[in-house]
């Protein structure tokens, strides 16, 4: 079965597609070489030790070459143009923000806070700030979406998703 999930609408550095109950994203070719330097941040490693992230593996050649015999598939990994392919780690239960409780929102605001502020060590930061890129694990909220993570001008004060987080946390 072969589902495009169109969630990342907004962001040119990559796609999601749900492909036989599995999760996989590509890379835009032009966010490559960021998506790579983000891999060896100890901040982005930390965060997935400490389960803040969700689980996500890189597919190697091999493996893409597999998928690419459904035409199905092909046909989207083709129009992606992508050379980094990821396999994201499936939630058991996948839960929404206007679902959450007051003290839910409140933990999901306090991680995403608690991301920014671990990666701006490595010059990191994050291009959005919306609840919907959480899901509740259990009682823990889980960061979903990796390429909300940006380089950042470390002289540069302002933090864009500052208004979203305010607008779609606070208010």
């Amino acid at each position: 079965m072969l589902d495009e999930i169109h969630t990342t609408f907004r962001d040119p550095a990559g796609s999601l597609l749900k492909y036989n109950s599995k999760i996989f994203r590509f890379i835009n070719p032009l966010y490559e070489k960021e998506f790579n330097e983000l891999q060896i941040l100890k901040s982005l490693k930390k965060l997935l030790k400490n389960n803040d992230l969700s689980k996500y593996r890189i597919l190697k050649k091999n493996e893409i070459s597999s998928l690419l015999k459904d035409q199905n598939f092909s046909k989207i990994f083709n129009r992606f143009n992508s050379n980094i392919v990821l396999q994201h780690e499936v939630m058991d239960f996948v839960n929404y923000p206007y679902e959450w409780s007051n003290n839910m929102l409140f933990d999901a605001a306090r991680l995403t806070l608690d991301l920014f502020e671990n990666m701006l060590s490595e010059t990191y930061g994050l291009k959005d700030a919306t609840p919907f890129n959480i899901i509740f694990e259990n009682t823990k909220p889980v960061f979903v979406d990796l390429l909300s993570f940006e380089k950042r001008d470390p002289f540069d004060p302002i933090w864009l998703g500052l208004s979203q987080f305010t607008k779609t946390f606070l208010l």
